[in-house]
């Protein structure tokens, strides 16, 4: 993360990186034999950094984790305990 003048910046809503870490997590879930260590630390540091991560880009990191049977639980129990802060974000910013 990144301080700013603004607040906290969270360097996975990055343009380039988010797409990165996208596609690290795609690699990660396809892998033979993968123990999902990356995508295990990386779910891990983006639920714990959630607040600062759903109005980037880095929720679509969020989105590549769920869309691989092999990924969704590492981050599906968290997301559905923090259901009620992603709906008002959603409503925020509609």
């Amino acid at each position: 993360m990144n301080s700013t003048e603004d607040g906290l910046q969270i360097l996975m809503g990055h343009p380039d990186l988010h797409r990165s870490l996208k596609e690290l997590v795609k690699l990660d879930s396809k892998l033979p034999n993968t123990t999902l260590e990356f995508s295990t630390q990386l779910g891990q540091l983006i639920i714990k950094h959630l607040d600062h991560c759903l109005p980037t880009r880095a929720c679509w990191i969020l989105v590549e984790f769920l869309e691989n049977e092999n990924t969704k639980a590492i981050v599906l129990k968290d997301l559905k305990k923090n259901k009620k802060k992603i709906e008002a974000l959603q409503q925020s910013s509609s």
